[in-house]
């Protein structure tokens, strides 16, 4: 029982966390893909974001992200909440279904590239939605 409860708190943590770091990213209503972005560019980089986490690998992690999000993810956030996260659903078996979006940036009318990813694990699935600018900088991530 307590076990379920620190999945549960871990759980919701995470979620509101990683929505609000969603909420910098892109927002406004879906797209077609602008141009400059290359939709097997956008899954390659999102497949390796997914790795660093996957690999507890923040300073790699860090070399992707955008200004922005270098200063709302401390290494601490990403350790104990995504990693932590990704780690309650086991080991990582393979990257499921894969869609790739054009969206706005809310905050400068920017075009963002996203994909939406599932990831297979031992004990679940986990689904990845994660934004960059189209200098591919990462500038949101979502994990449900």
């Amino acid at each position: 029982m307590a076990g379920r409860v620190k999945n549960a708190k871990v759980f919701f943590l995470t979620g509101a966390i990683w929505m609000l770091v969603f909420c910098t990213g892109c927002m406004a209503n879906s797209t077609q893909l602008a141009d400059g972005f290359d939709e097997n560019e956008l899954k390659k980089a999102s497949q390796q974001i997914v790795d660093q986490i996957n690999e507890n690998d923040y300073d790699a992690f860090l070399e992707f992200a955008g200004d922005e999000m270098k200063e709302l993810i401390s290494q601490e956030k990403f350790e104990n909440e995504v990693v932590g996260y990704a780690n309650s659903k086991g080991a990582f078996q393979s990257y499921g279904k894969q869609a790739v979006i054009g969206q706005k940036y809310e905050k400068t009318g920017e075009d963002c590239g996203v994909v939406v990813m599932a990831a297979e694990y031992e004990d679940g699935t986990i689904q990845y939605t994660i934004s960059f600018t189209k200098d591919m900088k990462l500038n949101g991530l979502w994990l449900k």
